[in-house]
């Protein structure tokens, strides 16, 4: 797979799950939604319809006009808010019940606020029941956040070991190439073959700038070797040459570097002012000095086809 398919595919799998987890977190908001609303609306709508009743029965200086008219819009509020079945038979009661109770009727109070305590319990286990359904929603929702998040965890895991293999372990030992090759190692190549496409190719290219740069390397060597090999080869000649003359007989570098001589010349060398004759021999090739001693001098020849020269101490 191509390097930017896999880069899209990979932010593409991930941006996915984070969106699908923000959408889960906002569909279960909506869900809780509005079961805490009809819990607000009905419910303790309800329990605030029960306590305006159990108020209005205990007032002790208000007219009963006044208590009629609270008790009486309280209780419409409980009936307009009916959601239980249960709660209709209490509600009943107490209409029935709501002139004689608030007149002070000791047995009718006591009956209305038997029922609006059955009225009140019926609400409560309501809201119970609710707060449990929205605890188990909650509790749902959590774990599905929580399995998302897992899943997202370990798809991000799988993302980055992939392109751990595929993009920077490649990119990694190229450079460990390029690395080996700067120090000296000529031998180091890129072998990874599980990379991107893109890398695959640059990583080949790498390896065959590098085979031609070490085959050009090599006849370079090969090069030098046989000039080398040549230079021997001439200068075991004229070793030979100068071993064919009776007097001290030298090979001098056009610089001026004594590079053989002689049986002959070696005697020379090896008296006391061999040194002095070194210096004659230099001199000579520059065409200064070319007597020896006296009686003595020193002849010079270029050697031809060569950077080298004959030079002979004749008398």
């Amino acid at each position: 797979m191509y390097l930017s398919r896999e880069m899209k595919v990979g932010h593409s799998l991930l941006l996915g799950l984070n969106i699908l987890v923000a959408l889960s977190s906002i569909s279960l908001l909506e869900r809780m939604k509005p079961t805490v609303g009809t819990l607000l609306k009905e419910n303790v709508s309800s329990t605030e319809a029960i306590e305006g009743m159990l108020s209005s029965l205990t007032l002790p200086n208000a007219a009963l006009t006044e208590k009629r008219d609270r008790f009486l819009s309280s209780l419409a509020l409980a009936r307009a808010n009916i959601n239980e079945k249960e709660e209709m038979t209490p509600i009943a009661r107490i209409e029935r019940l709501a002139e004689p109770a608030l007149r002070g009727d000791p047995a009718a109070v006591n009956a209305v606020v038997t029922d609006l305590n059955e009225l009140g319990l019926i609400n409560r286990k309501v809201i119970r029941k609710a707060d449990s359904r929205l605890r188990k929603l909650g509790t749902t929702g959590g774990w599905a956040m929580a399995i998302l998040g897992f899943i997202t965890f370990v798809l991000g895991l799988l993302i980055l070991d992939r392109f751990s293999n595929r993009i920077w372990e490649p990119v990694q030992d190229i450079a460990e190439v390029m690395t080996a090759w700067k120090e000296g190692n000529r031998h180091r190549r890129y072998h990874l073959r599980s990379a991107a496409r893109e890398i695959e190719h640059i990583g080949a290219s790498l390896n065959a700038l590098l085979d031609e740069a070490g085959d050009l390397r090599m006849l370079e060597r090969r090069s030098r070797t046989e000039g080398a090999d040549s230079c021997k080869e001439d200068r075991l000649l004229l070793i030979g040459l100068l071993e064919s003359f009776n007097e001290p007989s030298f090979l001098i570098s056009e610089k001026g570097a004594l590079l053989t001589a002689n049986s002959g010349g070696l005697k020379v060398l090896s008296q006391k002012n061999g040194h002095e004759v070194r210096e004659q021999l230099v001199n000579a090739l520059a065409g200064s000095a070319t007597k020896v001693e006296a009686g003595l001098s020193i002849q010079t020849h270029p050697v031809e086809g060569t950077n080298y020269w004959l030079c002979r101490i004749t008398g």
